[in-house]
């Protein structure tokens, strides 16, 4: 639910976001299974009919290098009024029994599972989509109340060592410039969106590594006042996220101290529950990840650069 909520606050005001599953006279949508780099997905195909309003409208949004400005051909695919039902479906229950449910299937993998190896698999699986609550809070689509949604994005962003006021500047400029290789934050060179042309690069995407490299060197940059991204283009924006890396940063070294006088208790339980679980989990999300944009045309169009993704109750749980 919460996923299609993003797609819905997004497209309400104008800006190319996730394409969600839909149901309008004017679209086709066609379910096939599509396999990427070994990794299968359910996917719809969401193209126009022949309606030639609606393709003129399109075709006019295709040259346009600005998705946010291209509100018609968002209309034309979802109406406004269907969006703004779906924004309006939040609920503050629902959030926390989802946040409850993911938290304790954690807790459930570490003190249940009697072999190690699975027990940490288990828990690395759960605690990989930490990344998917931070993203759904960021979008504000989780809970009906702002403070929650603002709070728990910064305790799932805390947990997987993306700083969420950040990564909504960044997050932003991706939905704002969607497909745009010039502007998309998402499709930028460097370590966050790793390049998967190659074998080695695949391998390197899927592992985490230069995710891990990314998070703590832009974390720390930010710490110390440098924040060269052209989304942070305001002094606001650079102010906030410059304190945030530091308030994160100083709660990481308390806690790791805190892990290294009591190693033995603290320090084990930080490293089953927390630490080691971050770190085998990456490939989940990394497959995950890839499958929405990746391979996609790098045009303005929502759905020739998004795939909509369908999964299954397994998957759900911890999302």
């Amino acid at each position: 639910m919460f996923r299609s909520l993003a797609a819905a606050a997004f497209l309400s005001s104008g800006v190319a976001g996730f394409a969600p599953i839909i149901s309008h006279p004017n679209l086709a949508v066609s379910p096939h299974i599509h396999h990427h780099h070994h990794h299968r997905n359910a996917f719809y195909s969401v193209r126009p009919t022949a309606t030639s309003s609606l393709q003129s409208t399109l075709a006019a949004a295709e040259d346009d290098p600005n998705p946010a400005a291209s509100v018609k051909a968002l209309d034309a695919i979802v109406p406004r009024s269907n969006i703004v039902q779906l924004s309006n479906a939040k609920s503050n229950a629902r959030a926390a029994l989802q946040i409850l449910i993911h938290f304790s299937l954690v807790v459930l993998a570490t003190t249940v599972i009697p072999s190690p190896p699975i027990s940490t698999l288990a828990a690395a699986f759960a605690s990989s989509f930490y990344f998917t609550g931070m993203h759904e809070m960021v979008h504000r689509t989780a809970f009906r109340s702002k403070v929650a949604n603002d709070a728990f994005a910064h305790v799932f962003g805390f947990l997987c060592l993306r700083p969420a006021r950040h990564y909504y500047f960044y997050h932003w400029q991706h939905h704002k410039f969607t497909g745009n290789p010039d502007l998309d934050s998402e499709l930028q060179p460097g370590l966050l969106d790793f390049p998967i042309d190659t074998p080695i690069g695949y391998v390197a995407y899927l592992s985490g590594l230069p995710f891990w490299v990314d998070a703590v060197f832009t974390t720390v940059r930010h710490a110390l006042g440098i924040c060269p991204e052209a989304y942070l283009l305001h002094q606001r924006a650079r102010e906030e996220v410059t304190k945030e890396a530091r308030i994160y940063l100083a709660l990481y070294g308390l806690i790791a101290a805190i892990g290294l006088t009591q190693p033995s208790t603290i320090g084990a339980a930080l490293l089953r529950v927390w630490v080691i679980p971050a770190i085998v989990g990456q490939p989940f999300l990394r497959f995950y990840l890839l499958a929405e944009h990746r391979g996609r045309k790098n045009t303005p169009l929502i759905y020739e650069n998004t795939r909509t993704m369908n999964t299954n109750w397994f998957y759900a749980l911890s999302y």
